[in-house]
């Protein structure tokens, strides 16, 4: 009996604290690969339109390109996050530009962490309270505005976080 009262007692402190470190994970893994993209528009000049394969190992390197950025070779166009979901590479510039949080750019780079992988299979999905913690560690705390934006508040599916634009 002494045991099972410990162990509840326990469990929602470990719990929270296996969380915690993956909130912490994705924010730094977030940070990583927005300082990966900056170093690359750095030294090739253009934006990574392919993905975490621009950043890891092109097909053909553009002229400029000093990788690898990052150190984890991805999957396709996938690297798995802490909360066992995707994180994937965007490059995205329509026609007029693409306006973030009240920002318009002609093109930009975001990164989304999905619940999807590449069968199109639910995985774990981010609560919409993780989701939350997870802006307030980055961002604004809102999930509607800032670098970090889901595409449903009570009930994120992905999240996106911007990385970087070029303004028109």
């Amino acid at each position: 009996a002494i045991i099972i009262i410990l162990a509840a007692i326990l469990l929602p402190m470990i719990t929270n604290r296996i969380n915690d470190a993956r909130l912490s994970r994705l924010a730094a893994e977030y940070r990583t690969i927005k300082t990966a993209v900056a170093m690359y528009y750095a030294d090739v000049g253009a934006l990574p339109q392919n993905g975490f394969t621009d950043l890891y190992s092109p097909a053909t390197p553009p002229d400029g390109w000093r990788g690898p950025y990052i150190e984890k070779a991805p999957v396709g166009n996938f690297i798995i996050s802490p909360f066992n979901t995707n994180m994937a590479l965007y490059y995205y510039a329509p026609t007029g530009g693409y306006t973030w949080d009240t920002i318009t750019y002609q093109e930009l780079v975001y990164m989304r962490v999905s619940t999807k992988d590449r069968n199109d299979t639910d995985l774990t999905k981010i609560t919409a309270g993780l989701a939350t913690q997870l802006d307030q560690k980055i961002d604004d705390g809102s999930l509607s505005s800032g670098l970090v934006l889901a595409d449903d508040s009570t009930n994120p599916n992905y999240l996106d976080f911007f990385l970087i634009g070029i303004l028109p």
